[in-house]
């Protein structure tokens, strides 16, 4: 059974997004401000896919819909400007919405790591690192092999950073090249030290 139709012509009961029953359990509801109200479970898988921050009714602006890209594009420009406090907020919105967002786990963990707008929490800033690491980012798994590089655990080290290298960061093939160099295995430290000089690193 369907629900009374307002002046916008769409069901008031309905969710606009999936068409099913907002009374339906276990889904929320929000109301927008410009008064419709949809599933908060659909707004949020809404807003991960890259929508626009616009009601699907009436096409209004809403930040209530920003897109999880939108954000981390605004955070990013933030950290550029070294406006921490603001880009570590919209990191933290990023991972409400999509807690296993690779890039904001990793930029969020960086500013706990070395206190940028934030308290220094070094044990967090390692779980977030290695929740980006799990989502396949090169810069993650680098920045674990760095931590345990100055541990002292050259193995763990040069494992992370062969993962890094497999994901294109030509600094874990540089730190790799160091390394293999030190340990005397020429030609693993030639091959390495090429692919970060033809990565462009230089030095």
């Amino acid at each position: 059974m369907t629900g009374m139709l307002g002046h916008d012509g769409f069901d008031s009961e309905q969710c606009c997004i999936c068409f099913e029953s907002l009374a339906r359990e276990g889904l929320g509801r929000q109301t927008l401000p410009c008064g419709h109200v949809m599933h908060e479970v659909c707004i949020t898988e809404m807003r991960r896919k890259g929508a626009s921050a616009r009601c699907p009714v009436c096409r209004q602006d809403h930040a209530d819909l920003t897109p999880v890209q939108a954000l981390l594009e605004c955070a990013a420009l933030h950290g550029m400007r070294k406006e921490y406090k603001e880009a570590n907020q919209l990191w933290s919105d990023v991972l409400d919405l999509d807690p296993s967002n690779p890039t904001a786990s990793y930029n969020l963990g960086s500013s706990l790591e070395f206190g940028l707008g934030l308290p220094q929490d070094v044990q967090r800033a390692r779980e977030l690192t290695e929740e980006a690491r799990s989502g396949g980012m090169a810069e993650a798994s680098f920045s674990l092999g760095l931590f345990h590089q100055r541990g002292d655990n050259v193995q763990k080290a040069i494992e992370l950073f062969e993962e890094a290298r497999g994901l294109g960061s030509v600094k874990a093939a540089a730190n790799l090249g160091a390394i293999y160099k030190e340990q005397g295995e020429i030609n693993k430290a030639i091959a390495a030290c090429e692919e970060a000089r033809l990565g462009g690193l230089v030095g």
